[in-house]
């Protein structure tokens, strides 16, 4: 997500930006599948470093 780390880059040159970037190159792109798994996340888990689903303390969380 080039735009969030720089706006000023305008959106006909994103694409560039991203085919320039090391940095990029190691992402997954987002596909209907993938998008549709995130909807089951809804919290960052900073001890695990990912995301899991909403769930009581007593719960075992989402995996």
């Amino acid at each position: 997500h080039i735009h969030h780390l720089s706006p000023k880059i305008p959106n006909y040159r994103l694409e560039d930006c991203h085919n320039d970037n090391p940095m990029f190159q190691a992402i997954e792109p987002l596909t209907v599948r993938t998008s549709l798994k995130s909807l089951r996340v809804r919290l960052w888990d900073e001890d695990r470093h990912k995301m899991i689903g909403y769930h009581q303390p007593d719960e075992a969380p989402l995996e």
